[in-house]
């Protein structure tokens, strides 16, 4: 940033805050036909400043006539302005609210042509409110009481009459634009850390539109910051809560907030019991206040609230706070959906992270992972933050995140990229695919137990291998775990390599096939694990944290006893082959 002047410190030319959408800058002038409005104000103005009090009654009325023609015909082309403004206002405003990507250039682009629209509509505002505020025609009338020599009363009233009625619909429009001239720039993120020391700045930015316009003085600024849980005052405040007053080189002017947050009182009625999942179930609001200040006559005290946001106090938190915010964005205050609905919520979460569409069987294996017997089950927000698995200390949601943040996680992108992870699939399917293929074929699914820093923000799930071997199906997950490959630097493919049967000295995958994941409505695909392994994708060779010194892990192949109980496999989605038999393992 450049040095700051008297009205605060200026923002370089370059920045993105400054930069101005041409394109769409020409268009609001041409849809808001600006140039029109400057040009008939400009007349209408040049006609009121060369009219003279002292002309006969004839020229005063011919003139007062037109005048007012003229009047209610901006004020028209003005409603028409105003509306289109108020309109984009809100719609830039409604980017923020819906989660959108805010287009700061456009904001930009109508800050500066509303600027232009304010600049020429002021001093003709000015007119008609003193016209209609001071009765000027009634006035004359009454002081010369000679019809003669101005107009007589009864026409003098119907003049005045009219030109109150523009003064008024001129005075509400250009009320109801400027209280939307605040307006966020830079969002609040989703999840905010409350701690006692500011130890992070994380930026927000309010711009104030047509400041320079309005010629605002520079003692206006933020008078008040509050930070609102639903509809109540919350416990939290900003640790520093005047914000930094700002000007780009198009003198449009911004505030930059600082969102540390600190408690103000103990919380004593909530539940302690699962106090992560609680913390991150409420919703809170920054409410920002303006200075009151005058232009044209017009008392004016702006506010904004901000989209909503989870505040956090460790982050442990932050998986669950981002179920709050995805639950927010798709269903709004809503607090039970159908499975039907809720999926779109995964189904959304799953493309934005890895850019690949689930299948309908991952879909239904999904289900079952949340718990829900059918498409026509319900879940709630509350299910969703603190319904447990009765074996695993986490949430189907905290499972789902982790299985995600296992795929973007170093070299194992390179291999998910390759369809080398097939990724979501139950024991009980994946057993029944490989039945059909030749030994030594494998997939590699997400484990349903255990995962890496339950308690991280970024936890990852293991993974578990599924192979054919002796005509059996076994499952492995003890050498792929997260903790495994990353205390001694190992990758995903090179250890499956190198696991060698018990004895045998055979390879337990290596001169085999892995089922790629799949696409939906087509056939599954095999791939040779040697040429998957000696890919030549320079993608492949990107990380150089791996050992060159290949660590040998032998498995010893034994079926483990078990109840000859059926179990059931949730991708057949209650069809009667949909069970699976009892699985011996390595």
């Amino acid at each position: 940033m450049a040095e700051g002047n008297a009205k605060g410190q200026q923002i370089d030319k370059n920045s993105v805050f400054s930069l101005i959408n041409k394109e769409y800058e020409d268009e609001l002038k041409e849809r808001a036909m600006l140039l029109l409005i400057q040009s008939e104000i400009n007349e209408c103005v040049y006609q009121w400043k060369m009219f003279d009090w002292s002309n006969q009654i004839d020229e005063n009325v011919t003139f007062f006539k037109s005048f007012i023609e003229q009047v209610n015909g901006i004020v028209n082309t003005t409603h028409n302005a105003t509306s289109l403004f108020f309109h984009e206002c809100i719609k830039f405003k409604n980017e923020e609210r819906n989660f959108s990507e805010i287009s700061v250039k456009c904001i930009n682009a109508l800050d500066k042509v509303m600027s232009e629209f304010i600049k020429s509509i002021q001093e003709f505002d000015m007119i008609i409110q003193t016209l209609v505020k001071n009765n000027e025609l009634l006035v004359h009338s009454n002081l010369l009481d000679n019809p003669n020599l101005f107009m007589d009363k009864q026409t003098s009233k119907i003049f005045h009459d009219h030109l109150k009625t523009a003064s008024d619909m001129l005075y509400d429009d250009l009320e109801q634009l400027i209280n939307q001239f605040l307006i966020i720039l830079l969002p609040t993120t989703e999840t905010v850390k409350a701690e006692k020391r500011q130890a992070t700045k994380t930026p927000f930015i309010v711009r104030f539109l047509c400041s320079e316009a309005l010629k605002v003085p520079d003692s206006t600024g933020i008078t008040e910051t509050n930070i609102m849980e639903e509809k109540q005052q919350s416990s939290f405040e900003l640790h520093n809560k005047i914000p930094r007053r700002v000007l780009d080189c198009n003198e449009m002017m911004n505030f930059e907030f600082d969102l540390g947050l600190k408690k103000t009182v103990e919380i004593k009625d909530r539940p302690k019991t699962d106090k992560d999942n609680v913390v991150a179930a409420f919703r809170y609001y920054l409410h920002v206040y303006l200075n009151e200040f005058v232009w044209n006559n017009h008392k004016l005290k702006l506010f904004i609230s901000t989209r909503a946001f989870v505040i956090i106090s460790q982050t442990s938190q932050v998986v669950q706070a981002k179920a709050t915010m995805s639950w927010l964005r798709f269903f709004g205050e809503a607090v039970e959906k159908p499975w039907n609905e809720f999926k779109n919520l995964l189904l959304d979460y799953y493309h934005a992270n890895t850019g690949r569409h689930l299948t309908s069987t991952q879909i239904n294996y999904l289900r079952h992972r949340f718990m829900l017997e059918n498409d026509d089950s319900t879940i709630t927000l509350n299910d969703l933050l603190t319904k447990k698995y009765f074996i695993t200390n986490f949430t189907p949601w905290r499972w789902f995140v982790a299985c995600i943040n296992s795929l973007r996680a170093g070299k194992v992108n390179t291999f998910w990229k390759r369809r080398l992870v097939y990724g979501f699939i139950s024991k009980g399917y994946a057993e029944k695919i490989l039945a059909d293929y030749d030994n030594g074929t494998f997939l590699i699914r997400f484990a349903e137990r255990g995962m890496k820093a339950t308690h991280s923000a970024t936890p990852k799930a293991n993974f578990t291998l599924a192979v054919k071997q002796q005509n059996e199906i076994y499952q492995l997950r003890i050498f792929l775990s997260f903790e495994e490959l990353d205390q001694n630097y190992l990758d995903l493919f090179e250890t499956l390599n190198e696991i060698e049967i018990y004895e045998t000295r055979r390879k337990l995958v290596a001169e085999g096939n892995v089922v790629l994941s799949p696409i939906e409505n087509q056939s599954l695909e095999l791939k040779s694990f040697r040429e998957a392994l000696n890919c030549d994708d320079e993608e492949s060779f990107v990380d150089d944290c791996y050992q060159v010194e290949k660590v040998k892990y032998q498995v010893r192949l034994r079926p483990i006893e078990r109840s000859h109980r059926s179990q059931f496999i949730p991708e057949c989605n209650d069809r009667l082959d949909g069970f699976e038999t009892s699985t011996p393992s390595a």
